[in-house]
């Protein structure tokens, strides 16, 4: 029903009018609640969600160009060495829990050094990134895509990095990081692709010499 702007309201209009701000008033409530809800589940995530919101803001789908890709910043050779390509052709094209089950599986192989940075800031370990995060499917799928690719991608434990880093003149901690990657694709006489991850030339050459 049409009414004129100035029209003087009556008992009834008021009452409409009161019905309306409460329904506005509580949708506005609502919504602010719906809009905090995100950060608040961020503010509370997993281990995983810590390490994404310091590699990439949170994003899961996001390729800038810079070389790495989805939440947790994967490199190309990084993704196909933990079994991401079973999924996805791209670590941004797969969903988040299939992200964060290649991760566990690139933790497996290098554990947190493998991102450097952001695994320190969000408290990233063996024992809470195995655990936290991912579908349990997802998990037992990428066990299955490292037990089948075991001849070219061999996961690298703390002793044999160590073991590594002395063959390649690297700081020798047992922790993969940009130094150790560096380091071993100039003595493998790789390209040096200043990454954070090895590539998968780069760890297959690794595993021949530990």
């Amino acid at each position: 029903m049409y009414n004129a702007k100035h029209r003087v309201a009556t008992p009834a209009t008021k009452v409409r009018r009161t019905f309306m701000t409460a329904v506005v008033g509580g949708a506005t409530l609502i919504g602010g609640m719906a809009a905090g809800a995100p950060q608040a589940q961020a503010a509370g995530g997993g281990v995983w969600d810590r390490v994404a919101a310091c590699e990439s803001g949170g994003n899961w789908k996001t390729s800038t160009g810079n070389g790495y890709h989805g939440g947790l910043q994967f490199s190309k050779g990084s993704w196909r060495a933990a079994g991401g390509s079973r999924y996805a052709s791209m670590p941004h094209h797969a969903t988040k829990s299939q992200q964060i089950a290649a991760a566990k599986n690139l933790l497996r192989m290098q554990g947190p050094g493998a991102w450097p940075v952001c695994s320190r800031k969000a408290g990233l370990t063996r024992a809470n990134g195995m655990s936290g995060g991912g579908s349990v499917a997802a998990s037992r799928s990428t066990k299955r895509v490292a037990k089948k690719h075991t001849s070219n991608h061999v996961g690298l434990s703390r002793a044999e990095v160590r073991k590594l880093q002395r063959k390649v003149g690297a700081r020798v901690d047992g922790v993969v990081g940009p130094e150790t990657v560096r380091k071993t694709e100039r003595y493998l006489g790789l390209r040096i692709t200043h990454k954070r991850h090895l590539s998968g030339a780069a760890l297959r050459g690794a595993n021949r010499l530990v």
